[in-house]
């Protein structure tokens, strides 16, 4: 099975924020460094950030009906709320941005092969302005005992459009550049000019909209043969020199629609997964029709040709549309027009709701796949993970690495490549030659067994240290789009540590490790790679250490740690 999770590599994350969640009112953390050392005394939020990149994954976990209520761990809602007000909801939001396309799509057809919808996104995807932002966030509430999503919010930006789609409000703006569309318009219709001429006035689809318009006024006014056959004609000549005689008057084009189906999560998430992921649809582009279709509606549409055919002008001062319509005196010229206007709006709208339903799409992909990559380690189920397991295939480590065994086993085929045994050195000093092997208990599980050198250990034998590094470089081939390590420092001496941040670092992953350790502190690379986190009158603040915070150091010869224990530390918001 396809992956979803690698198609949220195809953005960068700029940012995340987290509303209302235990110590949590109102925090947003910029994410300019890939690897963030986040420190703080207890009870100053460092536990409910992670929880909270947790609660974010479960969302997914709830929509694939997995997860009747992802608040249940934590007893309920109100155990979790800001100030136990179970009236607020709890809001989480990412920022990502779409860029260096090539190259993105390269690496995950590297990883999943040249699979259809792969194909599709190096067709469409490219051909989209970049860079493309996208803005996602979920509000959702546990009041009563259930989970609820109350709203999700998405806004996706290119250079020459905006998209915002509301659920809660079942509403979407889009906003774009008319010209460009116009611009679009006319490149087709001198396409069908050409075409039509070559193929001697044969049928095109593509203006299925003037047939059927003619045939909606022929029913109603009952039209002669030859006014009926008159119309047509003068329609495709004025629509074949559309650009002489035509321009729109506004050069941003705005709309706002109800759309059919609310919530994302709900109707295109299991789409995206089930079919597309799972290769069950006919084409990627049946999806695109789907959220064309199903979510923006024929409302929606509607309200859109008529705000076309309001931006739409004829030059009838233009000697060229003077030329036109003096071929033409019986007819009414003011029907001719109306036709004209509803067709061109008709024919614009396709391609717009197209590119709509195609952002959409593409932005729901990236958005739910970057969601389905976020992988948390905390508290580590040590005793599961030293117990023999039934042999199956894991595509995903559980946070607690219960499923280590399995996980590892999916991930790694059994085999302990050359980048492993490196690590098992600095975890496992004193030896140089590793292997990982995997036997077969009398009831048919398996266990996992460590070879280093002539020295033969039981699960039992091996040191959490060791195990530890074994579950966090797996997470490193797995590629998650966020890494978040709680409590980075247990089980890990110095020189563990250090490597381990340094694989981190050379990875290109973002990463968020928690700590009370001094060494991540005095191992950064620039003092930017540092969160503190504060609890100020019984809310957790966040500050990013910056540039000023690196002067100091130098003026005053301390070390990161020094200095935070120092107490000469001033944090600025």
């Amino acid at each position: 099975m396809t992956s979803l999770k690698e198609f949220g590599r195809l953005a960068t994350l700029e940012s995340f924020w987290i509303k209302n969640f235990k110590s949590i009112r109102d925090l947003k953390l910029d994410m300019s460094s890939k690897l963030n050392i986040v420190i703080g005394t207890n009870g100053s939020g460092k536990t409910a950030l992670v929880e909270a990149l947790e609660l974010l994954t479960s969302t997914l976990d709830w929509a694939r009906g997995l997860n009747l209520n992802p608040f249940s761990r934590w007893w309920g809602y109100n155990n979790v709320v800001w100030h136990h007000d179970e009236d607020l909801p709890i809001t989480i939001g990412v920022k990502l941005q779409v860029d260096n396309l090539e190259n993105r799509i390269r690496e995950i057809t590297h990883l999943l092969g040249d699979i259809m919808i792969i194909r599709y996104l190096r067709e469409k995807l490219i051909n989209l302005s970049e860079p493309m932002n996208i803005t996602y966030e979920l509000d959702m509430s546990g009041r009563g005992g259930r989970f609820q999503i109350l709203r999700e919010n998405l806004i996706v930006e290119g250079k020459s459009f905006k998209i915002h789609v509301d659920t809660a409000k079942n509403l979407m703006i889009f906003t774009t550049n008319m010209m460009e569309i116009f611009k679009s318009f006319v490149k087709l219709m001198n396409k069908l000019k050409e075409s039509y001429e070559k193929k001697s006035g044969t049928f095109s689809p593509e203006l299925i909209a003037l047939y059927a318009e003619l045939e909606e006024i022929d029913r109603e006014q009952k039209l002669a043969p030859e006014i009926k056959d008159m119309l047509e004609k003068a329609s495709l000549t004025l629509l074949f020199n559309i650009s002489e005689i035509f321009s729109p008057t506004v050069s941003e084009l705005k709309f706002a629609c109800e759309i059919e189906k609310t919530y994302l999560i709900y109707m295109v998430f299991p789409i995206l997964e089930r079919n597309i992921i799972l290769g069950t649809i006919a084409t990627p582009e049946d999806f695109v029709g789907y959220i064309e279709e199903g979510v923006l509606g024929e409302k929606c549409r509607e309200k859109m040709v008529r705000t076309i055919r309001e931006t739409l002008s004829f030059n009838t001062n233009s000697p060229r549309y003077q030329d036109l319509i003096s071929k033409w005196k019986d007819l009414n010229v003011d029907l001719l027009q109306k036709i004209v206007k509803k067709v061109s709006a008709e024919i614009m709208i396709e391609y717009i709701l197209r590119d709509i339903s195609l952002i959409i799409s593409i932005a729901s992909l990236i958005v739910y796949g970057f969601i389905d990559g976020i992988t948390i380690l905390r508290n580590i189920d040590w005793r599961t993970v030293l117990t023999p397991q039934s042999l199956e295939r894991q595509e995903r480590l559980k946070s607690d690495a219960s499923n280590f065994i399995q996980f590892f086993f999916t991930i790694t085929g059994g085999h302990v490549d050359e980048g492993l045994k490196e690590a098992l050195k600095y975890a496992f000093p004193g030896y140089e030659d590793f292997n990982v092997v995997f036997e077969a208990t009398a009831d048919g599980r398996v266990f996992m067994r460590l070879i280093a050198d002539d020295l033969r250990l039981a699960p039992i034998s091996i040191p959490q240290g060791v195990l530890k590094t074994l579950i966090l470089e797996s997470l490193l081939r797995w590629r998650p789009t966020l890494l978040v390590v709680d409590e980075f420092e247990n089980s890990l001496h110095p020189e563990l540590q250090q490597f381990l941040i340094d694989e981190f670092r050379y990875s290109d992953l973002y990463v968020i490790l928690t700590t009370h350790s001094t060494t991540p502190l005095n191992y950064v690379k620039k003092v930017q790679e540092v969160i503190i986190l504060r609890l100020e009158n019984g809310e957790t603040k966040a500050y990013r250490l910056n540039e000023e915070i690196a002067e100091i150091l130098r003026n005053r010869k301390l070390t990161l740690s020094e200095l935070i224990s120092s107490g000469l530390l001033e944090l600025k918001g």
